[in-house]
């Protein structure tokens, strides 16, 4: 089964090590960028290399001008305006990405639970990826390759199939390479369709396919999301020496991109890519504002300075060397490599589909043989899948085994979450909030409202946002057996009860907008708490859903990393007062959804209009003498003066935020948002004018008794 954990310990140690080789080529970096500027990529290449690529230009050259040759692989040109593309910008483009399969987990019942990472057929019956994706065969257990998870040419979703993973067939892992290949069943889980159909991606072994400063074009499935295409900002580094494994480029990629085919600008395949090169100083990975990079730290933090994938030749090179225990196995290896062979020479058919099925159907009874090649490589054939190497054997290089691509545990059933229990606190019924009918968004099904572990959200029907928040907190010992970091770092995924739509993502805002947090509406280590160690896991990720997240500028957001930010250090003083209360709290919160807050695009083509406030209400049974009465503070955190100031992509100062306590009629007042007579009569604040309000001046004016 897919480990998640020991994926993240994998990626990292990878990454790790991808950094010290980027640091490794300081010197040819600065050498390869000037004769770059001087001259371009034929300036720049070595001889050796130059000659290579000349020699194949011509072969294809040849190739596009002679009737029925390979012309529809040989797209030239890539045009400006084309950066992260979700439609396929060329028929050359989109053939390319046919191979390319979403790497799924899958249910007990055989539904998709998420996406993690993407692979590409080698062979109609064969995936490569990632040895971190897969280290052995048992991580391939309960996951799939989802095929034709796209947009169509008019902009439709294509019907998809998926495929389960057959390791007893055959399975291969390189450490060193970070490759895996991995035998797909011989019929779909879900969906129809053959395997035939989607081709393969062709593996060439001529060098000279790619010169320093040109083009690599990744086909991915970027944070588990439908296929994208890479195609701007996206450049080899440096010229790769003959004894290097890896190709460094820098074309943009997300989390779930690992195990991506990386091609030149014919489609070409010339790498398997297998993540970000952080900067690493000391052995340790390091942030844009150049201090060490910690877990729980969001990764757009880290100072990513390249990416990097094993060169197509090098694996060719690697697998003829390869030799297996047994004939019928070694004959699977051996049809894939025959295949191989130069599509641009003027015998040879360039179409994906003429890469003939290898045979591997199951025989004899199982084997694992390891075999030591410029690392550690497994392979697992026929019968029940071997037992795989511990974790252990891929333990993190220096810095600890913090997680780079660690996956959150979802709850598949979404039609089982209770959401929202208006009675959770003993003796008192609390109603939610209630919104204006023509500003709550209304999904499929009349669904207004959106149930999750512990909390309930309604969305606002333009802004793509949340009208309001309602959660139950229960911060009691026994109830949370994990750490913040024991569940995984920020994993957000969309909620598939609504159309994506109407939820801001990450390629849309977060990403380009480096200074905004994924803010979280109810916090993780709010609802991270069960009954069992199970509703816990799934109570902490539901809080990763886009519905959950607005945004907020990082010094707004975090009181953590030498920050001091209001909402979090508001957020953390409560998680502290909550042992006056018996652990038990109810939380309602929202952004203040202004007509007048500022819209911006930070680089996506999207314009998205953000909040400057953002309300919160706590709300408390204290005891009072002999029995116990209800309170419910409310707080309006405002960010606006400091955004005026200083803009939306500049960094300011967290004292220029103001903190007040306020009364709940004000909250309404200023987000529409509504609550029961029975809070009003609870607030300590009732009756106040704003002029009265109450000012914050420290978290420890906040008192629950």
């Amino acid at each position: 089964m897919h480990d998640s954990r020991a994926t993240a310990a994998r990626k990292r140690s990878v990454m790790l090590k991808a950094g010290v080789r980027f640091a490794g080529k300081g010197e040819e970096r600065a050498r390869t960028a000037a004769q770059l500027a001087k001259g371009g990529p034929l300036d720049a290449a070595s001889p050796a290399q130059l000659k290579n690529f000349i020699k194949r230009e011509t072969t294809k050259a040849r190739a596009i001008i002679r009737p029925g040759g390979p012309g529809p692989f040989l797209e030239r040109r890539i045009g400006d305006a084309l950066e992260w593309e979700q439609n396929a910008p060329t028929p050359e483009a989109r053939r390319a990405g046919r191979p390319v399969a979403r790497i799924v987990g899958l249910g007990n019942d055989g539904r998709i639970v998420d996406g993690y990472a993407t692979g590409f057929l080698i062979a109609p019956g064969l995936l490569m990826t990632n040895w971190h994706v897969f280290d052995s065969a048992e991580d391939t257990r309960s996951s799939g390759a989802q095929f034709n998870f796209e947009l169509d040419e008019v902009g439709n979703p294509r019907s998809t199939v998926v495929y389960e993973f057959d390791p007893a067939r055959f399975f291969y892992s390189s450490e060193a390479l970070d490759i895996a290949i991995v035998a797909l069943a011989d019929q779909p889980r879900i969906g129809a369709g053959a395997l035939r159909d989607f081709g393969a991606v062709s593996l060439i072994p001529t060098l000279g396919k790619i010169l320093v400063g040109q083009a690599v074009n990744i086909i991915q499935h970027p944070d588990g999301r439908m296929k994208h295409y890479a195609l701007q900002k996206n450049t080899v580094y440096v010229e790769p020496g003959p004894e290097d494994l890896f190709l460094m480029y820098t074309t943009d990629t997300l989390e779930g991109s690992s195990g991506s085919p990386a091609f030149n600008k014919d489609w070409e395949l010339v790498a398997v890519h297998h993540g970000g090169v952080p900067r690493v100083e000391n052995g340790e990975i390091m942030t844009l504002r150049r201090t060490v990079w910690r877990e729980g730290m969001p990764h757009t933090d880290i100072e990513w300075v390249a990416n990097e994938g094993a060169r197509v030749s090098q694996i060719l090179s690697h697998l003829h060397g390869v030799s297996l225990g047994k004939a019928a196995h070694q004959a699977i290896l051996a049809q894939v490599l025959g295949a191989v062979r130069e599509v641009a020479d003027e015998s040879a058919d360039p179409a994906p589909t003429s890469i003939p099925t290898p045979n591997i159907q199951p025989s004899g009874a199982p084997a694992m043989n390891t075999i030591t090649v410029h690392g550690t490589a497994h392979f697992y054939m026929s019968g029940a899948p071997a037992t795989p190497a511990a974790a252990a054997s891929a333990a993190p290089a220096a810095g600890g085994a913090v997680a780079l691509e660690k996956k959150l545990r979802f709850d598949p059933d979404y039609a089982g979450r209770k959401g929202y229990d208006e009675r959770f606190l003993s003796g008192f019924r609390v109603p939610a909030p209630q919104a204006p009918e023509d500003e709550i968004y209304e999904g499929p099904r009349n669904r207004k409202y959106l149930r999750y572990h512990h909390y309930t959200v309604v969305m606002h029907k333009d802004r793509r946002l949340a009208l309001w928040t309602a959660a139950n907190v229960d911060y009691d010992p026994a109830k949370r057996r994990k750490s913040r970091e024991g569940f995984g770092d920020d994993e957000w995924k969309a909620d598939p009860r609504i159309p994506i739509e109407q939820q801001i993502e990450d390629l849309e805002f977060y990403e380009p907008a480096k200074k905004f947090d994924r803010g979280h509406l109810v916090r993780r280590d709010d609802s991270a708490w069960g009954e069992t160690a199970k509703e816990e896991e799934f109570a902490n990720a539901d809080t990763f859903h886009w519905t959950n997240c607005t945004p907020q500028h990082e010094e707004f957001n975090r009181d953590m990393f030498q920050y001091n930010g209001l909402w979090g250090g508001l957020e953390n003083h409560i998680a502290k007062q909550a042992r006056n209360v018996g652990n038990r709290l109810i939380v309602f919160a929202g952004p203040v959804l202004a007509h007048d807050d500022p819209a911006h695009d930070f680089g996506s083509g999207i314009e998205v209009t953000m909040p400057i406030a953002f309300w919160k209400i706590v709300v408390v049974a204290e005891d009072e003498g002999s029995g116990r009465r209800l309170r419910a503070y409310g707080f309006i955190l405002d960010q606006g003066e400091a955004i005026e100031t200083h803009g939306l992509e500049r960094r300011f100062r967290p004292g220029r935020f103001v903190a007040h306590q306020v009364p709940l009629s004000e909250i309404t007042q200023r987000s529409r948002v509504t609550f029961a007579d029975a809070l009003h009569e609870a607030d300590p604040l009732t009756g106040s004018t704003t002029e009265g309000r109450r000012v914050l001046m420290a978290l420890d004016q906040l008192v629950l008794r």
